[in-house]
């Protein structure tokens, strides 16, 4: 498939599935059960992962990376796809939710870049993660959220 730095996008994963399961040929194979996995998924969940994965591979610090990880979970609680997944897979175990955008076609760039903007818009504080001052290690996560 290649490497995230190639600017891949979860159409372009879908697409490539698709041509490795019509060379599979055969029911249940793993292409064919990604593309199942997939398809079911929230379009935007889908979206803002890959490119967070793809934001990860550059950061300088796994701090970096765990600041990133609470901005998404901060952001990814707050929509209403959070709830409609919890409610279908727990409440109602229809496992049927009602994304919404309902498409990865209707999940727009503005969208994914959204989830990795500081958190003052919602009134959130950001997480500051300390560093031990003798090994380099996170040792200690602190914040004032008003969650």
């Amino acid at each position: 498939f290649g490497s995230p730095e190639d600017n891949w996008t979860v159409e372009d994963i879908l697409d490539r599935l698709t041509t490795a399961s019509h060379r599979e040929g055969q029911e249940g194979s793993f292409a064919q059960d990604a593309i199942s996995l997939i398809t079911k998924s929230c379009p935007m969940s889908l979206k803002v992962t890959l490119e967070a994965i793809k934001r990860a591979r550059n950061m300088p610090s796994v701090k970096d990376c765990l600041e990133m990880d609470y901005r998404l979970a901060v952001r990814s609680t707050r929509r209403p796809d959070f709830y409609a997944g919890l409610k279908s897979a727990v409440v109602t175990k229809d496992k049927n939710p009602i994304w919404d955008p309902v498409t990865l076609a209707d999940v727009t760039a503005e969208d994914v870049q959204n989830y990795f903007k500081p958190l003052s818009d919602i009134n959130v504080s950001e997480i500051q993660l300390d560093r031990d001052s003798n090994s380099g290690n996170t040792s200690q996560a602190t914040r004032q959220s008003r969650i």
